[in-house]
């Protein structure tokens, strides 16, 4: 069952048609189930430090992500080994949607 993606998602991935296979590697990737969408800034009043922290970090892992999604697919014209370019693959994938995630999350801040 192949797994459908976003256009943004897909350029970082580097698909034309924002579908790759499911059974790539070991590596699950999975979707992020958190509604970020109508985030506060203190999303955790229990630990509103706590809350500061992670907002912050949303910040600083949007660029880091999408530069492993590049370095990724840079080094995937040098991968020979099939099962190493599924194991890419799947890692491209998985950061390209934390990355999502976390432009979501700063645009609700």
């Amino acid at each position: 069952m192949p797994v459908v993606l976003g256009s943004q998602t897909s350029y970082l991935l580097g698909l034309e048609n924002g579908k790759c296979s499911d059974t790539m590697s070991n590596l699950v990737v999975r979707q992020i189930d958190f509604d970020v969408d109508q985030a506060k800034f203190i999303w955790n009043p229990d630990n509103p430090s706590f809350s500061v922290l992670m907002n912050q970090i949303t910040f600083f892992v949007v660029g880091f992500e999408k530069y492993m999604c590049r370095v990724m697919r840079d080094a995937e014209a040098h991968i020979t080994d099939a099962a190493v370019m599924e194991e890419a693959r799947a890692f491209r994938m998985q950061e390209a949607i934390h990355a999502q995630k976390h432009v979501r999350h700063a645009r609700a801040l």
